[in-house]
């Protein structure tokens, strides 16, 4: 049987994590992410990305053993030496609004998690260049990181218990399976801690200023996209909220 091609990998540019729609415009906000697990001395890559001339970075990245795409896409990963982590990504139907879970199977030893993301903010039918405008500095409230990367399009408010580290990078040369090639930005480091009993979550919402703040309640941001279970209809942890649009 032919392994798994490694988590993150991205066929044309249109493909995105976090997207949303402006009077008829589509925007790209964020693009993808890296994921890994830090185990002292070792670090284990969740995902990797494909670079010219056809480069799959980081080497050794571990391919899914499992993969579902329903209810929603759910890989599981099983870490060397031992042990697996499980990770979700709950997209809400007609918002600009995405959940990512990881979690461990019961009486697993904590794992340390770090994410980076990568970000655009370009219409869906262009690709993105490095320059020397984009945004990298977010505004910081509470559990909420904001980016406003471009002047026209819309913010980017990351909400999470992880600790952002601020850690701009441009990654350049991404490459597509129609050949075309993109630079996306990497404003910084999210880490957090993953166990048994409770997953790590990060909730992406795209939008203008108080439409964002509107959207989410970051105390329980998963149960409202998994579909309220029962007995946290109390306890939404999105709510709706004004228009996106500004």
């Amino acid at each position: 049987m032919r392994p798994r091609p490694p988590a993150g990998l991205r066929d044309t540019p249109r493909d995105a994590l976090l997207a949303a729609d402006v009077r008829g415009t589509r925007f790209v906000l964020v693009n993808g992410f890296d994921a890994w697990v830090d185990r002292g001395r070792t670090r284990d890559y969740l995902s990797a990305q494909r670079y010219t001339p056809g480069v799959v970075a980081p080497v050794g990245a571990i391919p899914p053993a499992t993969a579902a795409a329903k209810p929603w896409p759910r890989l599981t990963f099983r870490l060397p030496g031992g042990g697996g982590i499980a990770q979700e990504i709950f997209p809400v139907p007609g918002r600009s609004l995405v959940a990512v879970r990881w979690t461990l199977p019961a009486g697993s030893p904590d794992l340390l998690l770090g994410v980076r993301f990568f970000l655009s903010g370009r219409e869906e039918g262009s690709l993105h260049l490095r320059n020397g405008v984009f945004r990298m500095t977010p505004e910081i409230r509470g559990w909420r990181r904001t980016w406003r990367p471009y002047d026209g399009v819309p913010d980017i408010a990351i909400y999470t218990r992880a600790a952002y580290r601020h850690d701009p990078h441009w990654y350049d040369n991404f490459l597509y399976a129609d050949g075309s090639q993109e630079s996306l930005a990497s404003p910084g480091i999210f880490e957090g801690t993953v166990t048994a009993r409770e997953g790590l979550e990060i909730v992406l919402a795209g939008g203008w200023g108080e439409a964002i703040e509107g959207m989410i309640l970051p105390e329980e941001p998963v149960l409202w996209v998994r579909g309220k279970p029962r007995g946290a209809a109390k306890r939404p942890g999105v709510r709706p909220g004004p228009s996106s649009s500004p």
